[in-house]
This record gives C-alpha cells, sequence and structure tokens, in this order.
C-alpha cells in the first residue's frame, strides 16, 4: 500500500530545498565592494568662492582621480584599498562618511597616518591605521569595527580631497560618481554586512 503522507512529504522537502537554494542565490549585501570611478572626473571648487558657484572641472588632475576602490566590512576590521590616476604630487587626504544602523561617522585621513573620526563629536579610538603610498597613488585605510560599535552593517561613502592651487581652493572626487553631486555631498554605498 502506497503511503498517503509521501507526495505531501516530498512536496515539503521539496520546497524546503527550493527555499533554501533560492536564498543562497538572491542578491543579497556582501561583506566586500568594488566601485570603479570615471576618469579625468575631479572638480575643483573655491570655499571662499560664493554659495552656488559652480566647481571647475579639471581633468589633468591625476592625483585626487579615484580610479577604483575596494571596501571590505571584515569581521574585526572596516578596510578600504584605493587607487588614485597618478601618483601624489600635494597634501591629499581622503574623507570617508560612514552609516551604520545606530550612527554616522566622518573619517578624515591624512598622509603620515594622521586621522580623525567623528560622530556627534571627535572620537578616541585606538588601531586606526592609514597609509599613502604617494609614487604609486595607492591608499590603505583600517579602522576596528569596535570604534564603529560593531556595526552589523555599513554604508559608506568615500572622496578624495587634495590641496588645490591656492589657499581656499581644494580638488574633490567622489569615488562613486562623475564629479560630485551639485551640493557636495558623497553618495552613499550599498549596505555591507560584516563578513
Amino acid at each position: 500500500m502506497v503511503d498517503p503522507l509521501f507526495p505531501r512529504r516530498t512536496r515539503l522537502v521539496v520546497g524546503v530545498l527550493a527555499a533554501a537554494l533560492s536564498l543562497g542565490t538572491a542578491p543579497a549585501f556582501g561583506a566586500k565592494e568594488v566601485i570603479y570611478d570615471a576618469s579625468q572626473d575631479v572638480l575643483l571648487v573655491d570655499r571662499a568662492a560664493d554659495p552656488g558657484t559652480a566647481p571647475t572641472p579639471t581633468p589633468d588632475e591625476a592625483s585626487s582621480d579615484i580610479t577604483r576602490t575596494v571596501i571590505a566590512h571584515r569581521a574585526h576590521r572596516l578596510v578600504l584599498k584605493m587607487r588614485m590616476a597618478g601618483p601624489r604630487l600635494h597634501k591629499q587626504g581622503t574623507v570617508m562618511v560612514i552609516t551604520t544602523p545606530k550612527t554616522k561617522y566622518t573619517g578624515y585621513f591624512f598622509a603620515a597616518g594622521r586621522s580623525i573620526l567623528k560622530a556627534d563629536k571627535t572620537l578616541s579610538c585606538t588601531g586606526i591605521h592609514n597609509s599613502f603610498d604617494s609614487a604609486n597613488g595607492l591608499v590603505s585605510i583600517s579602522i576596528p569595527r569596535r570604534c564603529l560599535g560593531n556595526p552589523r552593517w555599513v554604508r559608506v561613502g568615500v572622496e578624495a580631497v587634495g590641496k588645490g592651487p591656492t589657499t581656499f581652493e581644494v580638488y574633490l572626487d567622489d569615488a562613486r560618481r562623475t564629479g560630485m553631486k551639485p551640493s557636495l555631498v558623497l553618495v552613499n554605498g550599498p549596505r555591507l554586512r560584516r563578513g
């Protein structure tokens, strides 16, 4: 005699397996993101100019021109690796806006390992590392997750900042778009869950 429950059990098992497989292949937030940015899209911004003054495109400014960025949300650290179109010719820094489920952080990273991490105020957290390989146009930044409250996920906006020809001018390049948004606000990335 055939067990009448067999087809129902089979359908249930097949349904559960199909659901598990579809969950495994569905688009998911990863722990790593690779961003390719347009070349020759650096803008020169005059901070002393009237508000609303349009930035000036400076396609020949290679040392502030981001070409590739890799962001990895690892088990214990948030790591950023960035490549510029050319070697560093002047003072340069990197700005990261890091959004977590609870807090928004802004990190300012400069040559010689100097860094500032802010939320509502400047935070003191040991273990933040950054380096600039001037000759090869490489930037590396590493932030312990504990400095960010050990978040489940992060969203990261990234920008290169270079010293312009005058005191009030800076070169800017957003890693996620050609040039910058008109308001000079960074484009935020997708959620990267802890790897």
